[in-house]
């Protein structure tokens, strides 16, 4: 039996040389910009994730990994490009096209294989053996951060929902998760999660 504190003990303990700030975390490869252009430092999951496996057919893995109220959160930051893939799919019957299959199963392997195995392989490492089905049993949420680059400076929330909350629907496939693998799940647009941290005393107002 292990808790998501004794967890988050292993996280903090082992991997300070993973913390990353929000800004680096967020960041978009493909355009070099970040999605929370924030100073603040968070664990980054896919540097953990890498560390644990060491090369070797490491399993996909989300950005970030924070803790709160004995949950733990697990975070993937993504660009509006994969709502505009997502609408072509949707138009052409190309199930094996490479863009339908990314936006049909990265996600949501990086859910799955980064909360489930990846979490029971950081467990083994630092605790011994333990049962898979411990790691089942912890309270877990899914986040995507996600925004529109159709229009520059615009997330889609904004776009769609003027001052509504956009997670209020949760996107990309992901609600099968919610009450199954995951307690909660949460598509937030990033004005959206940085909202929520604050909410959860993560991290203050400074200075852009």
């Amino acid at each position: 039996m292990i808790t998501a504190a004794e967890i988050e003990a292993i996280i903090s303990g082992e991997y300070e040389n993973c913390l990353e700030t929000l800004n680096e975390i967020s960041k978009d490869s493909a355009n070099n910009k970040s999605l929370l252009p924030l100073p603040h430092r968070f664990h980054h999951y896919d540097r953990i994730g890498e560390l644990v496996f060491r090369g070797k057919d490491k399993p996909k893995t989300p950005d970030m990994i924070f803790f709160k109220n004995e949950t733990i959160f697990f975070v993937e930051f993504k660009s509006g490009r994969i709502e505009g893939i997502r609408k072509k799919c949707e138009l052409r019957a190309h199930e094996n096209d490479d863009e339908c299959q990314y936006v049909k199963w990265d996600i949501k392997l990086k859910a799955i294989e980064g909360a489930f195995i990846v979490l029971h392989k950081i467990v083994e490492t630092h605790k011994g053996n333990i049962d898979f089905s411990t790691i089942l049993n912890l309270k877990k949420c899914y986040i995507l951060v996600y925004y529109d680059n159709a229009q520059p400076g615009k997330t889609i929330g904004e776009k769609k929902f003027g001052n509504h909350l956009a997670a209020s629907k949760i996107r990309f496939g992901l609600n099968i998760y919610k009450g199954t693998f995951f307690h909660d799940i949460a598509t937030f647009t990033p004005r959206q999660f940085e909202k929520k941290l604050k909410e959860f005393n993560l991290i203050v107002d400074s200075p852009r």
